[in-house]
């Protein structure tokens, strides 16, 4: 996702194991939906975003969006890294004030460490989590309260626009963030040895294009 500009470079460098700020996180989110920071001047009603911040104008269009709940007075923490529990609330916040359909695709998996938290805070995490967006580990925890790596955000991002992407829509040639060719017709991936272009190209059992 870093190509995409979401999550610029550090001094030059990526740095994928650094944690990702909150302010990154929704500055983030506010250029995947193209937001123009010029149309959101003015401080958020969050004490702690000033104008003058950079992730300022991102804050105000989420605060106007609904995708966060600012009230006067109330503090963002702009700085604090962002967990992954926060993450899920944000992204799954976002998916509905954008009116994006995320396309379930796995099924629910009982993340025995979620019961402790927010009814919407669960929600959000398994609404993710059906639609291949979120990973837990070793198959039971999310591990909620966990800070996310930049590395780690770029995954999440990259499949959450995967998953909001329906595949009765694709067709012809398209390439994933790792850097392989498929081939859809009809919304479906070819496998196996195909003409196309009067050309022969062999496809593996998941899609994937073969040299």
């Amino acid at each position: 996702m870093q190509v995409r500009g979401l999550l610029g470079g550090l001094s030059g460098d990526f740095l994928p194991d650094r944690l990702v700020s909150r302010a990154d996180f929704i500055t983030a989110l506010g250029k995947l939906a193209e937001v123009t920071p010029s149309d959101y001047r003015g401080s958020p009603s969050f004490a702690d975003v000033k104008e003058s911040m950079a992730c300022a104008p991102y804050v105000k269009w989420a605060e106007e969006t609904g995708i966060l709940s600012g009230e006067e007075g109330k503090r963002f923490y702009p700085e604090r890294a962002l967990s992954r529990k926060d993450m899920a609330v944000m992204l799954d916040s976002f998916a509905r004030a954008m009116g994006v359909t995320l396309h379930e695709s796995r099924t629910v998996i009982g993340f025995g460490d979620l019961r402790s938290l927010p009814s919407q805070t669960r929600s959000a995490v398994l609404r993710l989590q059906k639609a291949g967006v979120v990973n837990g580990f070793n198959g039971s925890q999310f591990k909620p309260s966990n800070n996310l790596t930049r590395g780690e955000a770029c995954a999440v991002l990259r499949r959450f626009v995967e998953a909001s992407i329906s595949p009765s829509c694709a067709q012809g040639w398209t390439r994933n963030a790792s850097g392989n060719w498929f081939y859809y017709e009809d919304g479906s991936r070819l496998t196996g040895w195909k003409n196309i272009g009067g050309k022969q190209y062999y496809f593996g059992s998941n899609g994937t294009k073969r040299s």
